[in-house]
């Protein structure tokens, strides 16, 4: 049995097939919000989603809105199965300020603002 074997001079690279580079570069589609507001915050929004993660008093927080199922999710956990303080209101609502400046879809955000004013009214009266 006979196999060949290349010999590599120097600076030559051996014929392994390339791999798409750009495979292993992920980089976050997110970006960071203005400061006016929370320590650190940064906002990841898609067709359908938008999650934001935020540090209030040296505390990471995220707020989760799946337009899909009209839902918002605070730390993970669904609205409708939590109580939440007047501080987390506002932290709620100006996650949909954030939306707003990030010029995300008038649907998108009407759908936010509808979820999150029927969650307070429905269940917080």
């Amino acid at each position: 049995m006979t196999t060949k074997v290349e010999v590599l001079s120097a600076g030559k690279e051996p014929n392994f097939p390339q791999e798409n580079k750009n495979k292993y570069d992920i980089k976050p589609k997110g970006h960071w919000v203005d400061q006016d507001f929370f320590q650190e915050a940064q906002l990841f929004i898609n067709q359908d989603r938008a999650t934001m993660t935020f540090c209030v008093n040296n505390k990471v927080s995220s707020i989760h809105f799946d337009k899909n199922k009209g839902e918002i999710y605070y730390k993970g956990q669904s609205l409708r199965h939590m109580r939440i303080n007047p501080k987390q209101e506002v932290y709620l609502k100006k996650f949909g300020d954030y939306l707003k400046k990030q010029n995300v879809s008038k649907e998108f955000l009407q759908q936010y603002q509808w979820a999150l004013s029927h969650y307070l009214s429905y269940y917080h009266s």
